[in-house]
């Protein structure tokens, strides 16, 4: 499987250099116009609730692991700090706030000056953010159980 910004001169590239690839990954050039203003973007899958149950996931590669669980950034005056969504970081402001829970819209959406401005401050927080202060224990124990789980595998 190979996705990431793949258009037919890419992908005819890649066939004709033999990779083994079977299966492609076609969203931004699919979407959009190549003209058009468009953002790259990755999502990663961190949990699958069926039937009232959590699956956590996670990515064990050396160079592009990924932490388990969906995550809340919480801002203290001296640091930011990477926890569980559903935690609580005492005395902390939770950055990520929600603006459509159950396909409802439950407050008035900011313009997008104002998105811009805030995907600015969480990008700089979590750019600041020392490696100490990355995750809280919740979430340092989920990455740790389910990074064992994918190597019993």
């Amino acid at each position: 499987m190979a996705s990431g910004d793949l258009d037919e001169t890419k992908i005819r590239a890649l066939l004709d250099a033999g990779a083994p690839i079977d299966a492609f990954g076609v969203g931004t050039e699919l979407a959009t116009s190549g003209d058009a203003p468009h953002m790259g973007t990755i999502y990663k899958l961190v949990e699958i609730e069926r039937e009232g149950k959590t699956r956590f996931t996670a990515k064990n590669s050396p160079d592009k692991r990924t932490l388990p669980g969906a995550k809340q950034l919480f801002r203290y005056p001296e640091h930011d700090l990477l926890g569980l969504h559903d935690e609580c970081a005492g005395g902390a402001e939770a950055l990520l706030k929600p603006y459509i829970i159950g396909g409802n819209l439950i407050r008035p959406l900011p313009s997008i000056e104002k998105i811009r401005q805030r995907a600015r401050v969480l990008d700089d927080a979590l750019a600041r953010a020392q490696p100490a202060h990355r995750a809280v224990a919740a979430l340092q124990d989920l990455n740790e159980r389910v990074h064992e789980s994918i190597l019993r595998y």
